[in-house]
């Protein structure tokens, strides 16, 4: 399949563009310019952040706040054979419409195949590295791997 045969407004389209152009044009950075205690843009809340910089330190190659359609994914974390979405679930201060709408939102994106990974901002602060464990995993399901060898 191509994106040639998908209308110009389907999100499958917008995703195979996507990971056609997208994961070419930025150079992961350092993972020391996202320090955990301190918001560096384009991040406005030190959980993704922190998260980001995990994938950072493992290697991999990650692009922070992705727009697909009308949906901006926290992360987006980019492998040879695709890439999975990361979603920073903080549920603070969310109303229940607001949680409905995200929630609907992600259907749509895994209706349309596009593989992604919930981590709670509650998991994360307890035990950060139970919070991670699934996400590797995930990701190593997906065919993501780290694109330089992890220095942690």
């Amino acid at each position: 399949m191509t994106d040639d045969n998908l209308e110009p407004a389907d999100i499958r389209r917008k995703m195979f563009a996507h990971y056609s152009t997208k994961r070419d044009l930025v150079k992961t950075p350092d993972a020391g310019q996202y320090p955990d205690e301190v918001l560096r843009p384009p991040f406005t809340s030190l959980f993704p952040q922190r998260v980001y910089r995990a994938l950072l330190e493992r290697g991999y190659h990650a692009q922070p706040h992705v727009e697909v359609g009308k949906r901006q994914l926290d992360i987006v974390v980019y492998g040879d054979s695709g890439a999975v979405a990361v979603v920073c679930d903080r549920h603070t201060g969310t109303s229940a419409e607001n949680l409905q709408r995200e929630t609907d939102a992600l259907r749509e994106l895994q209706r349309a195949g596009w593989p992604f990974h919930r981590i709670t901002h509650s998991q994360f602060v307890l035990d950060r590295n139970a919070a991670l464990a699934p996400l590797w995993r995930t990701l190593d399901q997906h065919g993501i791997n780290p694109i330089r060898t992890s220095e942690a």
